[in-house]
């Protein structure tokens, strides 16, 4: 038995906006110097708000309480 959205453009197309729907977020891994973040981080975190959808930033390291602080962006 064929897959029911072979055959059917409306279920191809259901399925790949549901896909397109998963991708729509973007996670920017933040550069810093353990105080701020580096311009080409906030480069990249503006350009991915310009993508529209959900935006992350992953701020890693030690010491670096001061960067991963809620609303730094």
């Amino acid at each position: 038995m064929p897959h029911p959205w072979r055959h059917s453009r409306p279920g191809w197309m259901r399925l790949w906006a549901s896909l397109l729907q998963r991708f729509q977020s973007t996670l920017v891994i933040a550069e810093h110097n353990n105080e701020t973040l580096t311009p080409i981080t906030l480069n990249a975190v503006t350009a991915a708000k310009r993508l529209g959808g959900e935006v992350s930033c992953l701020v890693a390291g030690t010491s670096c309480d001061k960067v991963g602080n809620p609303g730094f962006v």
